[in-house]
């Protein structure tokens, strides 16, 4: 049977791991994926239903 202080060191470095990757997801939960300095300005929708181009001026994808 392995000895008290090897099971509180795997116990330690257990948590450590659970802890690192719980940081990790709470990072990446909270980093936005294009920061707002670097993303393009999309261009002003111009609400025409009828028109052909109306999509593409609100930025969707055709």
């Amino acid at each position: 049977m392995p000895s008290r202080r090897a099971l509180l060191r795997t116990a330690d470095i257990a948590a450590v791991a659970v802890l690192s990757a719980f940081v990790s997801v709470a990072l990446q939960a909270t980093t936005p994926e294009d920061p707002p300095s670097r993303a393009a300005p999309r261009p002003p929708c111009i609400a025409d239903p009828i028109s052909d181009t109306a999509p593409v001026l609100c930025g969707a994808p055709r």
